[in-house]
């Protein structure tokens, strides 16, 4: 059975600087199993070990869930992640290079990679694909190249 992991993109974040009275935004992520939700559906805390780390308005946080799947170097695979494999084209007759982003389908209840749908067991069933990097921090890995 596989263990319910969570990320989340905190955004609220960051250094105030008392002389220049200015904000310099940190965002960055915290990981844990225990989540923290009100009725409405609003994330309030994640707890990982003995940390707590609340949350203040829903604006502040991305909520993002563990596919339960490792990418073939062993790194775990959340929702969020850009993914990047190699695989035989058809059409072309060649091996062409693939980067999409990881996402919960709710229609076929499953994590998928691409607007396209490929499911994300399959490609980690074939040890083919690598995170490298996240919608967050690296958002330019999902532009298409010129």
């Amino acid at each position: 059975m596989r263990q319910i992991k969570f990320r989340a993109w905190q955004t609220n974040v960051g250094d105030y600087d008392k002389i220049t009275k200015k904000f310099t935004p940190r965002p960055h992520y915290f990981y844990g199993e225990n989540v923290i939700i009100n009725g409405d559906g609003q994330l309030l805390s994640v707890e990982s070990g003995w940390d707590i780390q609340g949350v203040e308005e829903p604006t502040d946080y991305v909520l993002e869930q563990a596919t339960g799947f490792k990418d073939k170097n062993g790194k775990e695979i959340y929702e969020g992640d850009i993914l990047r494999w190699k695989h035989y084209y058809e059409i072309t007759g060649e091996d062409i290079e693939t980067t999409a982003k990881v996402y919960w389908e709710e229609k076929d209840a499953s994590f998928v990679v691409g607007d396209w749908f490929e499911p994300l067991g399959h490609l980690v069933d074939e040890d083919k694909v690598e995170v490298i990097g996240n919608i967050h921090q690296n958002p330019e890995l999902l532009e298409e190249k010129k």
